[in-house]
């Protein structure tokens, strides 16, 4: 049997499913498990020629040791957001009944952004009550304009707090869903991830 290297994600319980991802290095491999009694290792195939390099990788996971990450996602019912956009611009209902191709693409792009300028500003409000037990909170990019997900870095010892906060939230707002996931490891606050993420749009216009 040919050996193979692969690159370990994290371990997981045995129970929990993994998503549909491509895995690092050109060409991506797929994301895989490999499953124990009760865990399972989530890995990837490297290519041959895949170099592993990490300069400070060591001294940002030992900075990161006493946290864990847990993340929030808050998914708003769609035409409701729309409702409220329109509401707030008449102006956009009329533009509607245009029969241009360009106009009504631009006005598609106008809707999309102010919907999405309305999420990102109701995700900051919500995420204050998280603020005052978070070492560091990292909006993460979704494809989904209706949909904002949060990385929380927080203290192991304050996990506590984080929850009952994110519970606030819940009772508070109680008009979308709220998804709350960990505690996971921090890799959303490695250096080369933040980088990569925060160069990421949900837009391509």
């Amino acid at each position: 049997m040919t050996p193979v290297t692969v690159y370990v994600y994290g371990v997981v319980r045995g129970e929990d499913e993994i998503p549909e991802v491509s895995g690092v290095g050109e060409p991506h491999g797929s994301v895989r498990r490999i499953d124990g009694d009760d865990i399972a290792a989530v890995v990837s195939d490297l290519p041959d020629d895949y170099e592993l390099t990490a300069p400070g990788l060591r001294a940002s996971l030992d900075a990161l040791e006493p946290y864990v990450e847990v993340r929030v996602e808050f998914t708003y019912n769609e035409e409701a957001l729309l409702r409220e956009v329109i509401a707030e611009d008449p102006s956009l209902r009329d533009q509607s009944q245009t029969t241009s191709l360009d106009a009504r693409v631009s006005l598609g792009q106008r809707v999309a952004e102010r919907v999405e300028q309305r999420v990102l500003q109701r995700g900051e409000q919500l995420m204050t009550g998280v603020e005052g037990v978070a070492e560091s909170l990292l909006r993460l990019p979704t494809d989904e304009v209706h949909e904002d997900k949060w990385a929380v870095l927080v203290e192991r010892a304050r996990l506590a707090e984080a929850d009952a906060a994110v519970r606030g939230i819940s009772r508070s707002a109680p008009d979308f869903r709220i998804g709350y996931f960990g505690p996971m490891p921090t890799f959303s606050f490695l250096p080369a991830v933040q980088a990569e993420e925060s160069s990421q749009s949900r837009w391509g216009w």
